[in-house]
């Protein structure tokens, strides 16, 4: 999603926006972010199809660290705090990995956090 905002941010030295217009402006990027999480959260039956085939865990700590690790240089590249950005993503994360294991309990497999998925019947 690299698209320009169609949001037009005011110059330093002009009058600053009503509140109204400041509030749209939020609603329009809370908008997005719930788009983003739906079109985030569509890619999790393909990411634990991939898992299935590679014979991986839903939860891969090393795999998180990094993530964790990208979110906090991210967060510092936009001048917000990491420490928001992590939060978020905890939750996010842990949100992706739930909605896994439902998906393979779906399936009669369960996961473990050491090894790859284990069929159970």
């Amino acid at each position: 999603m690299s698209e320009k905002h169609p949001i037009d941010f005011p110059h330093p030295q002009e009058k600053p926006a009503s509140l109204d217009s400041l509030r749209e402006q939020i609603d329009i990027l809370d908008r997005e972010l719930v788009q983003i999480l739906a079109e985030r959260s569509r890619l999790i039956p393909k990411v634990v199809e991939a898992k299935l085939e590679q014979h991986l865990p839903i939860f891969q700590p090393k795999r998180e660290a990094q993530q964790y690790e990208k979110f906090a240089a991210i967060a510092a590249e936009f001048g917000i705090d990491p420490l928001l950005v992590q939060k978020i993503f905890e939750l996010v994360i842990e949100q992706s990995k739930d909605v896994q294991n439902r998906i393979l309990a779906e399936k009669g497999i369960v996961s473990s956090s050491e090894s790859g998925p284990a069929e159970t019947e």
